[in-house]
């Protein structure tokens, strides 16, 4: 006969391992002699209209594109009165295969400096879901046996949860990709100029489960 309460098998085990990003964030500054604000800039600056063109041309919509900031610097001379502004842009990369290309069109827009990079990891990844069953499977086999240890059998299951454990800042490094100096030959494309750089970083990530499982005996 069961027990109307029988007594629970708490167990907890982990798995580690790399998730690659699922999407970046491109920041850069650029130049230019006029203030336009909102959508109107990417427009009417020739600058910023110059580099939504040439990522429209590789596969990039305007709609990814977004103003950050903005900054006007006016300098006064003895005859003359000058100004230019420094607009802040960034850019969303939804498919990462296209992010030479981008780089690329940032390269190729004289007055667009590259200033860091983001990446974006998808807690929904299948790279996740992997760990979780692996973690999950090294939960209930390591209940079955701590079970059949005392001469019990594994009854239902009767909670689980998981956690998603990720380094700290120290352990996990830089988390931005710093631009390049900006001297270059022009004929040199952004992506040859980073060659040997990992592009897209995996994040090293551990799935904890805790799960409960009533015992039989």
């Amino acid at each position: 006969m069961t027990p109307t309460n029988p007594p629970l098998l708490e167990v907890h085990d982990s798995a580690t391992g790399d998730v690659s990003p699922t999407s970046a964030f491109v920041h850069l500054v650029l130049s230019c002699d006029r203030f336009f604000s909102g959508s109107a800039a990417f427009e009417k600056a020739e600058d910023l209209r110059r580099l939504a063109t040439a990522l429209a041309a590789r596969g990039i919509p305007q709609s990814a594109l977004a103003l950050e900031g903005v900054s006007v610097d006016v300098s006064s001379g003895v005859f003359t009165k000058s100004s230019s502004v420094t607009y802040r842009v960034r850019i969303v990369i939804e498919n990462l295969e296209l992010l030479s290309s981008v780089l690329d069109a940032v390269g190729e827009t004289k007055k667009a400096s590259l200033t860091h990079m983001e990446w974006n990891y998808d807690d929904n990844s299948l790279e996740e879901h992997a760990l979780i069953r692996k973690a999950g499977a090294r939960a209930t086999a390591k209940a079955r046996v701590l079970a059949e240890s005392v001469g019990a059998t594994l009854g239902p299951l009767r909670s689980i949860r998981e956690e998603r454990i990720e380094p700290t800042v120290r352990e996990r490094g830089p988390a931005m990709l710093t631009a390049a100096p900006p001297m270059r030959r022009r004929s040199e494309s952004v992506a040859e100029e980073l060659g040997g750089l990992e592009l897209a970083p995996k994040k090293r990530i551990t799935i904890r489960v805790s799960a409960a499982y009533a015992l039989v005996e």
